[in-house]
């Protein structure tokens, strides 16, 4: 099946399936910040996971992961939990807004953290092994899959992997972009490309809506529709985060503000891998959609890590 045809099927609104639109934003941001400080979340019934706060260290990992008492305690780790003080809250349907700092729609001048759920207490892990790179990850546990998650893109460098746009700005909002072939030896040590099944296990039992509890609370597209403001955001019950950075289809860049693809780890045939999909679009706004598509595509990455003596 053509990758075009394909790309229709699962996004029917999505403008990139063709041809890519111009994108929204500026070619630059100033310096992000590694820290930024946010509160916690409890979960609630309708998460299909629990974001934990453990202070545990993982077997595998490069690091070890442990939770500061205080923002700011002076803590020589490098992989630690920071949060802001005495705030414990859970992310439900009805997110609060950001305090303005962050851009409602998506643009390349809005630092990284910006698009994190400020409701969430984020670990931190630290690439000290190979470039020093700070990611924050959430603790997730639901059937099928306990450990870890990057809540950010991977940013990465290596062979088979590209900046959106060709400009390295850009990684420092959104990661790198990877084929499927670096894509699967992109991840740290200790950690991996996710598979099927962890993204199902993240999913929950109901993908129509998954979208929702995953994207980002900000950055996606907004329009007005039949005179009714609308905007394609998420609730990111969880602190996934997931953001609209786009991709590059074999011919383009294109999608940055309304589309986002990840990797599976999961292969469908030699030239196949699949790949999950969220859009910013009427009629896959909420969903997730999981299928396969050409390994030579380059979409976004996010790294899993197994919990100490789990499954």
């Amino acid at each position: 099946m053509k990758k075009s045809l394909w790309l229709g099927m699962v996004l029917t609104a999505a403008a990139c399936l063709v041809a890519c639109d111009d994108d929204t934003g500026a070619n630059s941001q100033d310096p992000l910040s590694s820290e930024n400080d946010i509160s916690a979340n409890s979960g609630n019934e309708d998460n299909p996971g629990n974001v934990g706060q453990s202070s545990e260290s993982l077997s595998g990992s490069s690091s070890s992961v442990e939770k500061s008492t205080e923002p700011g305690d002076g803590s020589s780790s490098s992989v630690k939990s920071t949060g802001k003080k005495g705030s414990s809250s859970s992310a439900e349907s009805e997110t609060e807004s950001l305090d303005g700092e962050a851009e409602k729609v998506w643009s390349w001048d809005t630092p990284k953290e910006n698009f994190l759920n400020p409701k969430i207490i984020y670990k931190t892990f630290v690439d000290s092994k190979r470039d020093n790179k700070t990611y924050k990850v959430i603790e997730y546990s639901a059937p099928g899959f306990q450990g870890l998650w990057f809540a950010e893109n991977l940013n990465y460098e290596m062979e088979g992997s590209w900046c959106y746009d060709e400009d390295p700005k850009k990684c420092n909002v959104a990661g790198r972009l990877y084929t499927w072939d670096a894509a699967m030896k992109a991840c740290p040590e200790g950690w991996r490309l996710p598979n099927d099944e962890d993204w199902k296990a993240l999913f929950g039992t109901d993908m129509s809506v998954a979208g929702t509890r995953l994207k980002s609370l900000t950055g996606w597209t907004d329009e007005e529709r039949h005179g009714v403001y609308v905007d394609y955001n998420g609730e990111d019950r969880f602190g996934f985060s997931a953001i609209p950075a786009g991709l590059w289809n074999g011919q383009d860049y294109c999608n940055a503000g309304s589309v986002a693809f990840f990797w599976s780890s999961s292969e469908e045939g030699d030239d196949k891998a699949n790949s999950v999909v969220f859009a910013g679009n009427p009629v896959d706004d909420k969903k997730v959609v999981l299928g396969a598509i050409d390994k030579s595509d380059r979409f976004s990455v996010r790294c899993v890590q197994d919990k100490q003596g789990g499954n």
